[in-house]
């Protein structure tokens, strides 16, 4: 059984200056979106693992990857 990997979330006030940042262990992305979901509710927020963006999260929503305004090579993997 392999160890879990850990993850960052990392939420935004409307100035995109990053309120809180806190550790996520999880056995996968979609684990760890599920975590993420709960504890970002009503938030902006990003989940990370490494330098891998996993996914954003703005409000109660889970924006699609184009509408994330990043470059496109960055996509989730869930």
């Amino acid at each position: 059984m392999s160890s879990p990997t850990i993850y960052r979330l990392c939420t935004f006030d409307g100035a995109r200056m990053v309120l809180s940042a806190e550790l996520i262990k999880a056995a996968s992305d979609a684990e760890a979106l599920a975590q993420a979901s709960a504890e970002a509710f009503g938030k902006k927020a990003e989940l990370w693992e490494g330098q891998r963006l996993v996914a954003v999260l703005d409000s109660e929503t889970l924006l699609p990857p184009e509408e994330w305004g990043l470059p496109g090579t960055l996509s989730p993997s869930f």
